[in-house]
């Protein structure tokens, strides 16, 4: 025979398994916004979502050809979603326009890098550090790309492969 805490706490078990339960809430994924300006066009591939930040930053490139800025920023962006190679061009434009930048220099290495392109990847390396002798990443990214050199040659790659 039950005592009567065991047949309060059936009680009480059963109540609650009657008693109704809220409704699930359901994710609701929220679509970030279009940026409206360069800044949050930037914010949104700092954020994360270089994609959606894309189009707004070619077709500012465009309307802004001698923006520095602009350009440095459409190339993060296209190195952000794995687009190498497009990337290798409004970095380099970036760098044309402003050649003390050392992050356009230092997107642009990576860039190079990442597109297998190794010769070029170290001459952007060696130009951030012109720029900025105490470039955090720069050194140790040059160090790697000088050992990949080594490698190819070694193998008896050459620039032009």
């Amino acid at each position: 025979m039950a005592s009567a805490g065991e047949s309060v706490a059936a009680a009480q078990g059963s109540a609650e398994e009657l008693a109704p339960k809220a409704p699930e809430k359901k994710v609701v994924k929220k679509e970030p916004e279009p940026p409206r300006d360069f800044a949050s066009a930037v914010r949104l591939s700092e954020a994360g979502k270089p994609k959606e930040a894309l189009a707004f930053l070619q077709g500012l490139a465009e309307r802004e050809a001698s923006n520095a800025e602009v350009w440095r920023e459409l190339g993060i962006a296209c190195f952000r979603v794995d687009q190498f190679e497009e990337a290798v061009e409004p970095l380099g434009k970036a760098a044309q326009l402003n050649p003390q930048d050392a992050k356009s220099w230092f997107y642009l290495g990576a860039a190079y890098r990442a597109a297998k392109r190794p010769w070029d990847a170290e001459g952007a390396y060696k130009k951030v550090l012109e720029v900025d002798p105490n470039h955090k990443e720069a050194p140790d990214d040059l160090k790697g790309v000088r050992i990949a050199l080594a490698i190819l040659c070694a193998r008896g790659a050459d620039k032009a492969a």
